[in-house]
């Protein structure tokens, strides 16, 4: 219960904070004006959560009805659409973060093809 209402929190927050975003006119802190292309990336961070904090609790939304197998999989279809459209900012928005090398360890989060074992 701890985990789903953290998962919730974390979600609700990002929902609030690109609803602010919008209502702002797409601009942040009252200085930094989004364009569209920003605001469909987070639209898609935003979904794609969502998506990712579902199917981490789906055992628990199956067994009590919540939702169903079929709708599960629309939930994995959809997330896997969203993990693609995002693919292409992936580097960007790692790199915004500031991680360096050793906190990413072995992954291929930095390599523009995906391919970490080329390295």
């Amino acid at each position: 219960l701890t985990r789903a209402h953290s998962y919730w929190v974390l979600l609700r927050d990002m929902i609030q904070g690109i609803a602010e975003i919008v209502a702002n006119g797409n601009t942040v802190h009252s200085t930094v004006s989004l364009g569209q292309e920003n605001m469909k990336t987070l639209a898609n961070l935003r979904d794609l959560m969502g998506a990712t904090v579902l199917e981490a609790l789906a055992g628990d939304l199956v067994a009590f009805s919540v939702v169903s197998g079929e709708a599960l999989l629309a939930l994995r279809a959809r997330a896997e659409t969203l993990a693609a459209e995002l693919a292409p900012q992936a580097i960007g928005l790692v790199d915004a973060w500031d991680f360096t090398d050793a906190q990413l360890g072995h992954s291929a989060i930095g390599a523009n093809d995906g391919d970490l074992y080329r390295r």
